[in-house]
């Protein structure tokens, strides 16, 4: 029971929203006047009231709410009538506090739904007690009975709550009226009688038995000394330091409470202030920053109200761990703490010391502020200190935003030694970040760095090391190029200055030459004798300077390598390889290789070099070595550079000692690095071997037939017996795999350069069998995707290896389809340069007839002509998808057609069909006439015949007496011409002797096909009345198709008649095909009336003649591998009473 009752819990944070802060409060001030406040708050209060009885849900609940806060309205009119209590800042808060409660409370009640949301009002109930216990406390000036009316309220506001599961006794609240509960549902107070043991304990405690209460009593007796606190007590008794004593011992939520009350005392007087102002007390405010956020919020809020005492600024400064915990409140995520927090902090930074206990922990704006208006010995420590601090990259970055760069700069320029030495380390410590960089260069750093590096006076020498050093992170950005003649005035430093200072100076130097668009500046250090100067430093002892001059060598050698050779020497290549067999630098290592793999590879001089210096066997056991280091990336590049010298194909000796050393396995390694600098290097290496694997090839035939090689060695790609080590055979050192894994990567620099390894194996002598081998080997398609995005380079010898791979009919049938759409792209929107070579691959699939590939490479009918290209595979991709899907259609009809004849039959569900009979009677229902029977890829062959007009290409062979095979190659062209003009139907006429004898209709562009002989074939021109049929009309025909009734019947006649457009109403042309024992008599007449309907007068106009039907194939003509659909076998012939078209 004493665990529920709760008279005194003041929370003045946790009475205002958690949208309010004492930093809106201080920037937007509340503008209205208390009596304002208080005017609209009764008004919420009865729109509250209101709509708490007219709610719909919890009504029990939400009306005896309206019954509790009916007693708001005399207590804010009493606060209302006194003027003096309305002044006071804390009354303020604690009414702005219920004005926001009463806000929520309404949201609430219009939020209500069937949930019952007890908790939610008991939460706004103690909220509103909490704020009106702040009024309380405030309230130490009111009236006797003001005091006792809003106690008696706090505390019926703080001791109820909601429960429907009992109806409690009324209990009368102490100075008002009793609180009457009605129905199942209300507010449950704590038992009358124990609230008047409290009244009548608060009339007899003496001041003595408070104090004693607020020294040594429990935790209820001590929120009970706090409620009966008198303001005289409080001057009379000294209950401050009393407070403060009890910080330290009490519970978390005590100490909430008695940091609430000092705020509200401090805002009180000043001299309430001053009782505060001691170091102990102090002490235990800051060690409440580091406990509970809202205890934290409390305390920052007061220490900040304290903060305007100058003893309490020095003091708190002195506490250690208070500073830090200020800038940690000053960026987390509390408006109110953080606001605080910043006045405290600006407060305490008028202490020099402060300011650097702010910078170490991160807030350097005071700093900064010292740095730019500080006196000159301020701005000396200020700057030291940056100097000396373990910055992170934030707080550089704070630095430089905040603007600590410039006043650093201007002190270097104008400030004495001691000003300038500060000045310079700050600056070399931030530096570290690139952006200061930028700011650095900016400034116009860089001129005064160089004077004061030129300059001889023994007082500034000991500025110029970290002069130097902030050059060297200067030099890191492109903007230094801005800067005229930097490097050569840095160049003229080096043998100047200490081992210290060119240190830094080589590393500005190299990071100046490395720059993308540093190349005039290269070229300038090289005619001032950069090289000359910087190669004295190879015999260097000091390693860090030696590495140094090695990078910028390095850098220096990319450009004319001829020149850099002439200049280098033979004695210094000797130093720089004894640097790499010796130094247990990788970086150094890296550098000197670089330097190596950058010589031309035509010096033949520095070859026999580094032959006589077995410097191959060096690089070989460098990569053997398999170190993981930083510079591993670097080495593996600049070795593989080196290894090109080592396998040019001119010089066969040099490639069998590099193979003999285990070169192909070190590049073999080399292709599977990060670094796609050091893949593409190892791919040309390979491909310089490759190239003379035809010739150093053994025969088949061997000469010692007692000593046959072994079959472990014969390479089918070079048709010989291929030894690594000896014939530097790609398929045998086991390459092309990890080649073509680097097309299949996402990384296209090494495109080019593998491309040129697999083309070796396609050379002239050998192309058949490489191409055979890369099909295989999943090659093609890796090529393929080297079309769609690689390099142009890349892509024209992808194209050159493609035109060798399609030349053999197995790899155009088996890849062919997959390159189409690619090429056909890359022929419409790729190089110009490419187009020819496209062309011809294009031939090669027989999308292109070959000898038109120059002249339409250079018209837009080339591009027209892949456009219609591109559709037709796409429209043959759709064609062949749906035949694909016939087999499941019939499977899935003849499950249809069980299921129903089982139904209409009254028989049993098929024992095999149980399973799916739900689905099937499904389908089955949503059946029509169209879906109810299963389409087949013939119906799809005519199904936009009726859209347009036939477009018929009738033609024969180009020259009749040809071979056959031309013929074949005549019409392959003829029907791939027809399908991008988007003919409907070929038709060829085979002859005999002058005489027509057989005749072809290829329907377009996915067949049928139907092969007929002609029998009796009568020309027009044979016919006798040549005069009386005149000239051939054009009209529309009327077809007349007879006696075509069979299943095959109807497909042939439905081939026939689509030759033919839709006829014409008032057309005099009729077309006859009518069958007779499966011979096709073909006429051709006009008819005229001459004395009405009765009177018609037939004429033939030919040609006629009678066709037989042999053979349908599913496809094109010149598709030979197409499916046939019937086909009349010579068996057929001898069943002369058998019909196969009509009756």
């Amino acid at each position: 029971m004493e665990e529920e009752t709760s008279f005194v819990e003041f929370s003045p944070l946790n009475t205002l929203s958690p949208h309010t802060s004492y930093e809106k409060e201080m920037e937007n001030p509340d503008s209205r006047s208390i009596s304002e406040i208080e005017s609209e708050q009764q008004a919420s209060t009865e729109e509250v009231v209101s709509l708490a009885k007219n709610s719909e849900f919890d009504r029990e609940i939400f009306t005896e709410f309206a019954v509790l806060l009916d007693k708001f309205t005399p207590v804010l009119v009493a606060i209302k009538d006194n003027e003096k209590l309305m002044e006071r800042p804390p009354v303020k808060k604690g009414v702005e506090s219920i004005e926001k409660e009463l806000t929520r409370a309404n949201k609430l009640i219009e939020g209500a739904c069937s949930r019952s949301p007890i908790k939610q009002i008991e939460v706004v109930t103690q909220e509103l007690g909490r704020s009106l216990g702040l009024v309380l406390f405030a309230s130490i000036d009111a009236s006797t009975e003001v005091k006792q009316d809003i106690a008696a309220l706090h505390r019926e506001l703080m001791n109820v709550k909601f429960d429907i599961s009992f109806t409690p006794s009324p209990s009368p609240s102490l100075g008002s009226s009793p609180c009457v509960i009605h129905g199942q549902s209300g507010f449950v107070s704590e038992q009358g009688s124990f609230i008047n043991e409290i009244e009548e304990e608060k009339i007899s405690l003496s001041i003595d038995d408070v104090v004693l209460q607020l020294k040594y009593g429990n935790d209820e007796e001590f929120r009970l000394a706090l409620l009966v606190i008198d303001k005289e007590w409080i001057h009379e008794e000294d209950i401050i330091p009393i407070l403060f004593n009890r910080l330290g011992s009490s519970k978390p939520h005590n100490r909430l409470t008695i940091i609430q009350i000092l705020r509200i005392l401090a805002l009180d007087n000043d001299e309430n202030k001053e009782k505060m102002t001691d170091g102990v007390c102090l002490s235990g405010l800051v060690k409440s920053l580091a406990r509970d956020a809202d205890e934290g919020r409390e305390a920052i809020g007061l220490l900040s109200e304290l903060s305007d005492i100058s003893a309490v600024r020095r003091r708190i400064g002195r506490i250690q761990g208070c500073i830090v915990m200020l800038v940690t409140m000053l960026n987390g995520d509390d408006p109110t703490a953080s606001h605080d927090a910043a006045k405290l902090l600006i407060a305490l930074s008028s202490n020099t010391q402060n300011v650097l206990h702010m910078a170490e922990a991160g807030y350097v704006k005071p700093l900064v502020r010292c740095l730019k208006e500080g006196s000159d010995m301020s701005k000396i420590l200020m700057a030291t200190a940056v100097s000396r601090m373990e910055l992170t990259d934030q707080c550089r970055a704070s630095l430089g935003e905040d603007g600590a760069v410039e006043p650093l700069v201007k002190m270097f320029k104008s400030g004495k030694l001691e000003a300038k030495l500060s000045a310079l380390n700050a600056l070399q410590n931030l530096s570290y970040l690139t952006e200061n960089i930028k700011r650095l260069i900016s400034s116009g750093i860089v001129s005064p760095l160089l004077q004061l590096l030129f300059s001889v006076t023994s007082v500034l020498m000991t500025l110029r090391e970290p002069a130097s050093a902030i050059l060297a992170r200067i030099a890191q950005s492109e903007n230094i190029l801005v800067k005229q003649d930097v490097a050569q005035q840095m160049l003229s430093l080096l043998n100047l200055s200490s081992p210290a200072i060119q240190f830094n100076l080589l590393q500005a130097l190299n990071s100046i030459a490395s720059h993308s668009s540093a190349s005039k500046v290269r070229r300038k250090m090289k005619e001032n004798c950069a090289v000359q100067l910087l190669l004295p430093f190879l015999t260097e002892s000091n390693i860090k300077i030696r590495s140094a001059a090695l990078n910028l060598l390095y850098t220096l050698s990319k450009d004319s390598p001829e020149e850099f050779m002439e200049q280098l020497g033979e004695s210094y290549l000797i130093n720089i390889v004894n640097i790499i067999s010796s130094s247990a630098s990788e970086g150094e290592k890296a550098a000197a290789i670089g330097i190596v793999s950058n010589l031309p590879v035509s010096n033949k001089k520095s070859t026999e070099v580094l032959k006589k210096l077995h410097f191959l066997p060096i690089l070989i056991s460098l990569m053997s070595s398999g170190a993981s280091t930083s510079t591993k990336t670097w080495l593996e590049e600049s070795i593989a550079g080196v290894l090109i010298r080592f396998t040019i194909p001119s010089d066969k000796k040099l490639q069998l000692l590099s193979a003999e050393l285990g070169v192909i396995p070190i590049l073999l390694k080399l292709l599977a690095s990060e670094s796609s600098v050091a893949k593409c290097r190892a791919a040309i290496s390979l491909t310089q071997l490759s190239q003379n694997s035809v010739a150093l090839r053994k025969s088949r035939k061997s000469r010692w037939t007692c000593m046959p090689p072994s079959s472990d060695t014969f390479c089918q790609v070079h048709d010989g017996y291929c030894v690594v080590k000896s014939t530097f055979c790609l398929v045998k050192a086991g390459a092309v795999p990890p080649l073509i894994q680097i097309l299949e990567g996402e990384e296209r620099e090494a495109d080019e350069a593998v491309l040129n390894a697999l083309a070796t194996l396609l050379q002239d002598e050998i192309w058949e069998s490489g191409s055979l081998y890369m099909a295989k080997t999943s090659a093609v398609q890796a090529i393929i995707r080297v079309l769609e995005s690689g390099t142009v380079k890349a892509q024209e010898k992808a194209l050159w290896i493609l035109e060798r791979i399609f030349s053999i009919e197995e790899h155009r049938s088996q890849h062919g389809e997959s390159a189409q759409a690619v090429l056909i792209d890359l022929a419409q929107n790729g190089h110009p340069r490419l187009k020819s070579t496209v062309a011809k691959v294009l031939a090669r699939l027989q999308l292109l007839q070959e000898q038109s590939t120059k002249t339409l490479t250079k018209t837009l009918t080339f591009s027209l002509y892949l456009k219609m290209l591109r559709r037709n595979i796409r429209l043959r991709r759709e064609y062949l998808y749906r035949k694909s899907l016939e087999g499941k259609e019939r499977l899935l009809y003849e499950k249809k057609r069980k299921i129903k004849e089982a139904l209409a039959e009254g028989k049993p569900i098929p024992t095999e069909l149980r399973n799916e009979e739900a689905a099937l009677r499904q389908e089955i229902d949503l059946d029509d006439e169209n879906t109810a029977i299963p389409r087949s890829h013939i119906d799809d062959e005519y199904a936009k015949a009726t859209e347009r007009d036939p477009k018929i290409l009738l033609t024969t062979s180009r020259d009749p007496s040809a071979p056959l095979t031309q013929f074949v190659k005549v019409i392959s062209e003829i029907i791939e011409s027809c399908r991008a003009h988007d003919y409907t139907d070929v038709i060829l006429v085979h002859e005999h002797r002058g005489v027509p004898d057989g005749l072809v209709i290829c329907h377009l562009p996915f067949g049928p096909t139907a092969y007929f002989e002609l029998l009796n074939v009568v020309t027009r021109h044979d016919i006798k009345d040549k005069k009386a049929i005149g000239t051939m009309p054009e009209a529309h025909p009327h077809l007349i198709l007879n006696n075509f009734k069979s299943k095959l019947g109807e497909r042939t006649g439905n081939i026939l008649k689509h030759l033919f457009p839709v006829l014409k109403p008032d057309t005099k042309r009729i077309i006859t095909f009518a069958n007779q024992s499966d011979y096709i008599s073909f006429r051709h007449h006009i008819y005229e009336k001459h004395g009405g309907p009765k009177s018609v007068e037939l004429k033939e106009i030919g040609p006629r003649f009678e066709m037989r039907l042999y053979q349908i194939k599913l496809g094109t003509v010149d598709q030979t591998e197409a499916q046939n659909e019937w086909v009349l076998r010579p068996y057929m012939n001898t069943t002369k009473k058998r019909k196969f078209i009509g009756d």
